[in-house]
């Protein structure tokens, strides 16, 4: 009898480990996709400045060496109005906003920089603001790709990544099957990036930018790297890896059964996670 409820706890144990595993080995792989996140919000900082002096076309910004600007980069030209309140809890909500157009940064110095407005028509002056334009980023993601022997549900992969960069509050992954259409047309990773493949995608789902995972080991070790490049010409932006010996397994086919998208209409819904 005591045989019997020792063998009856033990099983129960070995139940409850099994049951809080899959959670301890997700709360692992969500930090590794957390820090590939993190990276690419420190590619793409928010910068906001003003226009401190105005000299004909030329203006001189309050933006200085150190900060995420550089030559060539445009910035928003915008025109501040009256302070906005809100009209029931009469609380700033902001300030009213006119577009200018776009500003060329020429030169960065230590404590300024030097630019010109792109828009002939506007007259900035001092006091404007200027804004990078990426305040809001949209991606797809790519079907990862696996080199490793270890058995990785690639789908549940890319559905994480999207769940993590859709919890962003900068980040957005519209409900596109980027996968899905790259089969459609007949396109590997390669000629998905082509100029003209990604004319076509663009008329299907407007997005900044397209990330594409791929796991493989170095020396014994899980590595996911990525690739972040740019929708409008395919230009490579970033290109990281890193460690995880934690990503989701392969699972059973009673796991994996889910729904297929069977359109490539552009929509405004999220992905629904489950």
């Amino acid at each position: 009898m005591q045989k019997q409820s020792f063998l009856k706890i033990f099983l129960i144990a070995i139940i409850s480990f099994a049951a809080f595993l899959p959670g301890l080995v997700f709360a692992q792989s969500d930090a590794t996709l957390d820090r590939i996140v993190s990276q690419i919000e420190s590619l793409y900082p928010p910068l906001e400045g003003y226009v401190i002096a105005v000299e004909g076309n030329g203006l001189t910004l309050d933006l200085k060496r150190g900060m995420a600007v550089k030559k060539g980069d445009r910035l928003k030209l915008i025109r501040y109005g009256r302070e906005l309140f809100h009209p029931v809890t009469k609380k700033k909500v902001g300030r009213k906003e006119t577009d200018l157009g776009e500003v060329e940064i020429l030169e960065v110095r230590k404590d300024f920089s030097h630019a010109r407005s792109l828009n002939p028509t506007a007259l900035p002056k001092e006091g404007d603001g200027v804004r990078s334009p990426f305040q809001k980023l949209t991606f797809l993601v790519a079907p990862p790709n696996i080199k490793t022997r270890k058995k990785i549900d690639a789908d549940r992969l890319r559905l994480n990544l999207e769940k993590k960069l859709n919890r962003h509050p900068r980040f957005e992954v519209p409900a596109f099957d980027f996968g899905l259409w790259m089969i459609d047309e007949k396109l590997n990773e390669t000629s998905a990036l082509k100029s003209k493949s990604l004319r076509r995608l663009k008329r299907k789902v407007n997005v900044d930018l397209i990330l594409i995972p791929n796991v493989h080991t170095i020396k014994g070790k899980m590595v996911l790297s990525y690739k972040l490049v740019s929708s409008k010409d395919g230009s490579l932006q970033k290109q990281a890896q890193v460690l995880s010996d934690d990503l989701p397994a392969a699972q059973t086919r009673r796991e994996m059964g889910r729904g297929t998208q069977t359109s490539f209409d552009a929509k405004n819904q999220p992905f629904k996670f489950i």
